[in-house]
Parts: C-alpha cells; structure tokens; sequence
C-alpha cells in the first residue's frame, strides 16, 4: 500500500471547515479506483460528486467509441425510451470536443424518435387514453448513463465505508463536504461495520453545525442586527446550497 504522513490535526480541521482538503490526496490507496477517490478527496466540494462525474465521463466516452452502432446497446437505449435530459446534454459536449457530434447526433436521433412517437400517441388518442398516454411519456426515461451511475455511486459508497478503516481515510471521509446524495448513500444501509459509526457521527454533526450557522445568519438579518453578521454565518447559505443540490446528478438536477 501506498502510505504517506497523517495531515496534521490543524489541518484536517481547517478542511472540514472550509471543504479544501488539503494534504487529503496523500491519503492511502491499494487500487485505481481508490486513486480516483484521493484525487477527489483533495479537491473543494463534494468528492463523491467529482467520482460521479469523473465515472460519466468515462462511461459516455466509452458509449460513443463503441456502441452507438451496437445493435443491443441501441435496443437497450430505445426501450428505455432514450437518454435523459441531463445525458443528452453531456453526451452532445463529450463528442463535440471529441469527434464533431456524428456519435451524439445518431443517440440523440434515437432519442427524439422515441419521443416524438410517445407525443404522436398523445395526439392520436382521446379521452383516458389520451390521459393514459400523457402519464406515460411524462416519465423519465430509463437511461443507460443515469443506471451506470445509479450503480457507481453505490459501489463507490461501499468503498468508502471500507476505506475508512483506516484512520486516514476515516479523517477525511468524516470531513468531507458530502452533498445530501451523497451523504444518504454513505449512510443508508442495513449494517455497517465497527469503525464506521465515528465517521458517521461526525458527517451528521457538520449538518446540525450548518443548521444553527444557518439560524445564526437568519436572526441577524434584522436591520438593527446586520452589524452582529458573521463570514461564517454568511458563508452557511452557499454551504447549504451546496449540500443539498450537489454535482452532477443523474436525470439532471
């Protein structure tokens, strides 16, 4: 295993309190998938949204060099009624970069003809039906890029838990700025293991800290009280945004 120093105790604190992780990519690592997570840990902002769109990025790339002409792939894609909202934007910049679009623009096309038929449908019906077919084409597609992420974040979730045996890892995991997602993920299973319930305990105290930095901040926006305002308390709203709208979420956000 790759081991470098435990990041003083200071800085640890500060990270946890401004979400820059310094020294966090000298975290331990046995694998390429925990190298990706080091990476992300040492940047700003919630590092299991910079994996999830790292592992987009990557999964689309892979689609436009080898299936936009897979015949399974393209029955899989049109049975799941296409690509979302937010994957057809990715997937449009990703080859644009790339290639020129010729990719994008044949997954896109097989999109829209999905759709284009659902509001035909629509057209065509009266009555429940018609009703019937609105409510259908009103649900989101079961797009391939939004369950390979869906799929992802649960591994990489698992991961983590794992990681945190280690005091290092545990430091920074207990630190980390995790968006809402992100912390439900870490937080959302049946068992855990002995060393996970500090880590826990920790990402739970951040959020009740930001909700009475956030009440801190709301009582003094009186106009007699604005002078008593604090950065920090200032600081707590974008925080807060932050927490609960997260990166890169799958199906748009």
């Amino acid at each position: 295993m790759h081991t470098c120093a435990t990041p003083p105790r200071a800085v640890l604190a500060q990270a946890a309190r401004t979400g820059d992780h310094v020294g966090m990519n000298r975290l331990p690592v046995r694998t390429g998938a925990d190298v990706h997570l080091a990476d992300a840990f040492a940047r700003r902002g919630c590092p299991l949204c910079r994996e999830r769109v790292r592992a987009e990025a990557a999964y689309l790339d892979g689609i436009l060099a080898e299936s936009v002409n897979d015949v399974a792939f393209r029955a899989a894609l049109d049975a799941g009624r296409g690509l979302c909202t937010r994957h057809a934007r990715v997937i449009h910049d990703l080859d644009q970069r790339a290639s020129g679009g010729l990719g994008a623009a044949i997954l896109l096309r097989a999109t829209l003809s999905v759709r284009l038929r659902e509001l035909e449908a629509i057209g065509a019906a009266a009555g429940r039906a018609r009703g019937r077919r609105a409510a259908e084409a009103l649900q989101p597609p079961r797009c391939p890029a939004c369950v390979r992420v869906r799929s992802t974040d649960a591994a990489v979730a698992d991961s983590l838990v794992g990681l945190a045996e280690d005091d290092r890892w545990a430091a920074a995991v207990g630190g980390a700025p995790f968006c809402l997602d992100h912390m439900l993920a870490l937080v959302a299973r049946r068992s855990v293991p002995p060393w996970w319930a500090p880590v826990e305990t920790r990402l739970l105290e951040r959020l009740r800290t930001l909700r009475d930095r956030l009440d801190a901040f709301a009582q003094a926006t009186a106009h007699d009280r604005r002078h008593l305002q604090t950065d920090d308390q200032r600081a707590s709203v974008g925080e807060a945004a932050e927490l609960l709208a997260g990166d890169g979420a799958p199906g748009g956000r």
